[in-house]
């Protein structure tokens, strides 16, 4: 996330020449979207009182409908959903639903959970027992390096590792160490939400 607006300015040009967004409206709408949430301010969040940790979201996509599940709040970053596995031509029922929430999910995203519920392409479904796995807090990653460092040169890429409360620099990481750690992603609108679900990546990179 962006410092300041200067910083801001420089993520958002170096992804402009990652976007053919002349011949590609959509990606032009993805673009401005991802704009508005490199605005170099620290949120404090309040947790929702009408959240509770297992609730489920579906949220429609050009892929199918998916299923997420809130599984821990904090205070900077609003709350954490871990994305299900799968895309599906129809709605499941809760007993599908139980099942999929059961296994490994596809990555963890924070978003505010007001957006959540007021979004035009989520419902929410219901609350779901959270497997123990996907109790413990993640271990996230995250640079201050440009973008175009982080599509043309990630070897090179300067990471630091976060657990919520603590964070230590970690150096370069290996392909398969930055697939371990997911990326810390804030969801603001209904564009970057339905993106990261249906691809899985943020600006290119995966999210896991």
């Amino acid at each position: 996330m962006a410092k300041t607006p200067e910083e801001a300015k420089r993520i958002v040009n170096a992804v402009s020449a990652n976007f053919d967004i002349k011949s590609s409206p959509k990606s032009k709408k993805i673009l401005n979207d991802l704009q508005g949430q490199f605005e170099g301010r620290k949120r404090t969040m309040s947790k929702s009182s009408s959240a509770r940790e297992g609730d489920i979201m579906e949220i429609k996509t050009e892929a199918g409908f998916a299923y997420a599940q809130y599984t821990h709040f904090h205070p900077e970053c609003g709350e954490l959903m871990r994305v299900l596995q799968g895309f599906y031509p129809r709605q499941l029922n809760e007993e599908e639903i139980s099942k999929i929430a059961k296994k490994k999910h596809r990555f963890s995203l924070f978003i505010d959970w007001e957006f959540c519920i007021t979004s035009k392409i989520t419902d929410y479904v219901g609350n779901f027992p959270i497997s123990d796995f996907a109790r413990e807090f993640p271990i996230f990653k995250k640079t201050d390096a440009m973008i175009d460092q982080c599509w043309n040169d990630p070897s090179s890429v300067i990471w630091t590792l976060w657990d919520g409360d603590r964070e230590w620099k970690a150096g370069p990481l290996k392909d398969e160490e930055r697939k371990k750690y997911p990326e810390v992603i804030e969801c603001t609108s209904d564009v970057t939400f339905e993106y990261y679900i249906r691809t899985g990546k943020s600006l290119g990179e995966d999210l896991y």
